[in-house]
């Protein structure tokens, strides 16, 4: 745990060290351009509800609350779209999240978790969505771990 703590602070420390002009995160989308995503999306040990904001062309902020699988998670994540080419689009993310997994008869568990990986994102229909990641997470209840996460969102 305390390593786990010690890794989130100094990966925070180093995020906020980076000047704020450093990083373009484009303009905010027009009022008319779809904004919002709602979907299912899952990793490694737990499954459940997503929502997505695009801020901008290459910003996106993600909700997850998936109480579904082995373990539970209520997470954020900031997505970069690095590029789009027609329907596909590649991206990295990063996030936290707070876990909860039942041990059985030895109680349950909770710890603050952070990851961060590379994915890309399909458009296989008008506003259907379709997403393959592969990322690496680490916390105290589950240690660390290189996962495959999926996703289908509808946009709005």
């Amino acid at each position: 745990m305390k390593k786990a703590f010690l890794t989130s602070s100094l990966l925070l420390a180093m995020g906020l060290s980076v000047p704020a002009h450093a990083i373009d995160f484009g303009e905010p989308l027009a009022a008319d351009q779809m904004k919002w995503a709602a979907g299912f999306q899952s990793s490694f040990t737990s499954y459940g509800f997503s929502a997505k904001y695009r801020y901008t062309d290459v910003l996106t902020l993600q909700g997850t609350i998936a109480p579904l699988g082995s373990a539970t998670s209520y997470g954020a994540r900031g997505l970069y779209n690095f590029h789009q080419d027609g329907p596909l689009t590649g991206y990295g993310f990063v996030g936290l999240s707070l876990w909860k997994i039942d041990l059985g008869f030895l109680g349950d568990d909770s710890a603050v978790g952070f990851g961060g990986g590379a994915g890309v994102e399909y458009e296989v229909a008008p506003r259907f969505l379709l997403s393959a990641e592969l990322g690496f997470n680490s916390s105290g209840v589950l240690s660390s771990a290189i996962g495959l996460g999926l996703g289908i969102h509808y946009q709005f």
